[in-house]
């Protein structure tokens, strides 16, 4: 977890669009050696620079698990948690298109809808039952 700046970014060039292999590679590291400390900078730059919001549409679990691990750490300053705070949030606005049963794509500003009125269509069917 102790890469320097330029190190970060020749792994961020290497893995290039491929968020995935560096949401997978901080999670193996995370696992191998947990945060016993505060977020570093270098760790913040990666996280920052590679596209959670893709990662979470391809690999959810990655995602997940990255979060959770990162979640393990009992030493995070306030400000850590602010940051983690803002990256999940950014990413979130992010994940802006979503396929809901009938295959129609629509924007992560509509899902709320969409998902009351999935809500509203499986209760109408309980009660004609």
């Amino acid at each position: 977890n102790d890469l320097s700046k330029s190190l970060a970014e020749l792994i961020l060039d290497f893995v290039g669009e491929d968020s995935d292999t560096l949401v997978e590679g901080l999670v193996k590291s995370l696992k191998d050696h947990p945060l016993d400390n505060s977020l570093s900078y270098e760790l913040k730059y990666m996280l920052e620079s590679c596209d959670l919001a893709l990662c979470y549409q391809r690999r959810q679990d990655s995602y997940d698990e990255l979060f959770d691990l990162l979640d393990q750490s009992i030493n995070f300053t306030k400000e850590d948690l602010r940051f983690l705070t803002r990256l999940n949030r950014k990413c979130m606005k992010r994940v802006v298109d979503v396929t809901v049963g009938d295959q129609k794509t629509i924007s992560g500003q509509n899902l709320d809808n969409v998902i009351v009125s999935k809500v509203e269509k499986v209760v109408s069917s309980n009660k004609s039952e």
